[in-house]
């Protein structure tokens, strides 16, 4: 397995393995490439998480990208400010925590994430 552009972010899911590089989010089953979605504005892809059927990507400016796991289709993009980082905290249910450098700390439902935050 062989990216075009350097990996910068990676995660794993049972036999899945999320894979950020460039601007595309490509997903892999053991060794062999599934799918490629790519951000819209062609930005750096830094973070990548995997949260139940979609898959998540933090842009480096400061976008969530957000894709159906299953035809990897874009399903939304959410601008979050600037210097934001998310995290999956496995503890919480269809939740996503995002968080500034500046200190303000955001908690997503996933089910809304194409509305607003929930708690800020």
């Amino acid at each position: 397995m062989r990216t075009s552009e350097p990996i910068t972010a990676l995660a794993a899911h049972k036999d899945l393995t999320f894979v950020a590089s460039g601007a595309h989010a490509l997903t892999y089953r053991r060794g062999k490439k599934l799918s490629r979605m790519t951000a819209p504005s062609k930005a750096l892809i830094i973070s990548i998480i995997f949260l139940r059927e979609v898959i998540l990507a933090l842009g480096l400016n400061n976008a969530l990208y957000v894709w159906k796991l299953e035809d990897g289709e874009l399903v939304s993009e959410v601008e979050l400010g600037e210097s934001f980082n998310a995290s999956y905290p496995c503890t919480y249910v269809n939740k996503l925590l995002v968080g500034s450098h500046d200190g303000v700390l955001q908690l997503w439902n996933i089910r809304t994430i194409f509305q607003s935050s929930i708690h800020q």
